[in-house]
């Protein structure tokens, strides 16, 4: 009976601790369409997915026609056409170890923020304290 709870605990913990794992061509679309949107936070610029990854997104520019190149079992390479230029292309590291995508040509980095432990936590700003002003006491008038 131990064994068989000890199992159940260690099988739970690895499937919510285990990172995304490519097999094929599809997975990598699938992953970049579940974890969408990647945002550069310094360029403020943010990467949209749609349509299972056949569509990719970033403020005027769309981009469509994905190919896909399995590098490991946790890392692929995209490459996506312009639907503006057909001659314009953009190409993605995807790297599910670090839930980034990295752009190929000036090395930018986007990042995943789908989930809140991934949320860069802010440092609360701790403000002096004023004291409370003294209020002076109200003289009470007696009936005579």
């Amino acid at each position: 009976m131990k064994t068989i709870l000890l199992s159940i605990l260690c099988l739970s913990f690895v499937t919510a601790y285990s990172q995304t794992i490519f097999e094929s061509e599809a997975d990598v679309l699938q992953y970049l369409t579940t974890k969408s949107p990647f945002t550069n936070k310094e360029a403020n610029v943010s990467l949209t997915f749609s349509d299972m990854g056949s569509r990719l997104s970033s403020g005027r520019s769309s981009y469509f026609n994905p190919d896909v190149t399995l590098v490991s079992s946790t890392r692929a390479v995209v490459e996506y056409q312009s639907l503006n230029n057909p001659d314009v292309t953009v190409q993605f590291i995807v790297d599910t170890k670090e839930n980034v995508i990295m752009d190929r040509r000036d090395r930018s980095i986007f990042r995943a923020y789908s989930y809140d432990e991934e949320q860069p936590q802010k440092t609360p700003v701790k403000q002096p304290v004023k004291p409370a002003p003294k209020k002076k006491p109200v003289p009470v008038k007696k009936k005579s």
